[in-house]
């Protein structure tokens, strides 16, 4: 049936077009749901090699077995299509997955970000520790060598100032890359369960 549907609708580039709007499902669903996504490039060009080269061999090679007539503008349109929708995905991987909306269409996001207070002894109880490393919430973990991407790519959009750490909406205080790296496994408290915010 699509194959009939296909060799029907083959002659009108616009149809051809649509239908190689297909990672648009994937940027709605990734900017509805919000937070890690994951650029695969190995899957990504596969896919994209699997799909796209049907609709370049009828339209790019002259001697097709449709014999349809070659045209060299819309397959710079296709690669064109193909191209944004790919850099799409790949900005949400780094920016966000909302980072294409404008601000007054966003829900409010929960702020993680605490600021210490000066008086240390006056802000955080004795038993105030990180309950990812154990290690109390006065001491900045060492995070340079993280080999976690996401971690990374995070902090550097969070970019907290020195003193400043993560609470969660049901109080629990964490180191920000500690917290940052256990949400990018689980997107709960680790140390009540709660569920969390997302975080973009």
């Amino acid at each position: 049936m699509f194959l009939i549907f296909f060799y029907k609708y083959i002659y009108y580039n616009s149809f051809l077009l649509l239908m190689s709007l297909y990672l648009v499902p994937q940027i709605v669903h990734n900017a509805m749901r919000g937070g890690r996504i994951d650029f695969d490039k190995n899957y990504m060009f596969l896919i994209i090699a699997t799909r796209a080269i049907l609709p370049l061999y009828f339209k790019g090679c002259s001697k097709n077995i449709l014999v349809l007539h070659p045209s060299p503008m819309f397959c710079i349109l296709l690669v064109l299509v193909i191209t944004a929708q790919i850099s799409i995905i790949y900005y949400q991987s780094i920016y966000g997955a909302k980072f294409f909306l404008p601000a007054r269409f966003l829900p409010i996001q929960y702020d993680y970000l605490y600021s210490l207070p000066d008086d240390l002894e006056a802000g955080l109880a004795s038993q105030d520790d990180c309950a990812v490393c154990m290690n109390s919430l006065s001491q900045d973990p060492n995070v340079q060598y993280s080999t976690n991407n996401h971690t990374r790519l995070m902090l550097n959009r969070l970019k907290p100032r020195t003193g400043q750490i993560m609470k969660t909406p049901c109080n629990h205080k964490f180191h920000v890359s500690c917290l940052v790296e256990w949400m990018s496994i689980k997107m709960e408290c680790p140390t009540c369960r709660a569920p969390l915010p997302v975080l973009d």
